[in-house]
């Protein structure tokens, strides 16, 4: 998002979280940050975007997250959903081989990542 090259587009439904967005791309300069206030089916039928990365947090089940960027991603595309400790132990217990686990080398982060 801090690089100007890169086109971002941040949806979320509820106006006083798009409120809060916009007042940071405002602070931080981010001209390249478009902000989207919609729900997500109805963004995908009306806008038609591939997107190269989507990112998903607190927003739905695993399955529905799946789902919805399958209509959004370009092929080759990743989607990577930050999740807790708790959830990446769980999850290592009980394979699935949709998405991979990953934490990062340098924090206690963890991800789900899926290539289409």
């Amino acid at each position: 998002i801090m690089n100007p090259l890169n086109h971002v587009i941040a949806i979320e439904s509820k106006g006083k979280k798009t409120g809060f967005l916009s007042l940071v791309k405002e602070k931080l300069h981010l001209d390249n940050l478009e902000i989207v206030q919609q729900d997500i089916p109805q963004f995908i039928r009306e806008k038609k975007l591939k997107a190269h990365y989507i990112t998903a947090k607190a927003f739905a089940p695993y399955e529905t997250v799946l789902k919805i960027a399958s209509k959004l991603m370009m092929p080759y595309g990743q989607l990577i959903i930050p999740i807790s400790e708790r959830q990446f132990n769980t999850l290592q217990e009980v394979p699935d081989r949709r998405f991979k686990l990953k934490k990062s080398e340098t924090k206690d982060h963890y991800y789900l990542t899926k290539i289409y």
